[in-house]
């Protein structure tokens, strides 16, 4: 099973749209927040699963949720924004607390706009930066998370 990653996307359509274009064959979609809502268009244009949680940025907190446990392919998957488990640092030393605490597998976050991938306590973090809004001199960027390994699996890609 393979999902696209994605976060920050700020309701720039644009963006969705370019990002929806390239066609990418995948299973459903996470969305780690910040503009929550707009995984309700990805739904409607792809007719797949979208999974989705909202951050900081979002106003619409009554329809989404600030944390997702998910179960797919055999993976505790947790699925958060993030700003409620980064410091100013961008440590992700909480996050790694909360993760051990529901036994998750992958930490799915958004926040920072930054693409990160590091596996630390056989967890592995996922942020596959914004679609929208780079920072830190980072693209505008997404990530493939694949689970039909038997170790999951991250490609990041440049929209």
């Amino acid at each position: 099973m393979r999902y696209l990653v994605l976060s920050d996307s700020h309701g720039e359509m644009q963006n969705l749209h370019q990002l929806l274009d390239l066609q990418i064959p995948v299973q459903g979609y996470l969305h780690a927040g910040d503009f929550a809502q707009d995984a309700d268009f990805i739904r409607h244009e792809t007719a797949l699963p979208v999974y989705a949680v909202y951050g900081n940025s979002d106003y619409n907190r009554q329809a989404y949720k600030p944390d997702l446990f998910l179960e797919l392919s055999g993976y505790n998957i947790w699925l958060t924004h993030g700003h409620r488990y980064l410091d100013n640092n961008q440590n992700i030393e909480l996050l790694l607390e909360q993760a051990q605490l529901v036994d998750a597998n992958i930490v799915i976050f958004g926040h920072t706009h930054t693409p990160y991938v590091h596996k630390e306590a056989n967890i592995l973090f996922l942020n596959p930066g914004s679609i929208s809004r780079p920072r830190n001199g980072s693209y505008k960027s997404f990530a493939i998370l694949d689970l039909s390994q038997l170790e999951a699996q991250v490609e990041f890609h440049s929209l």
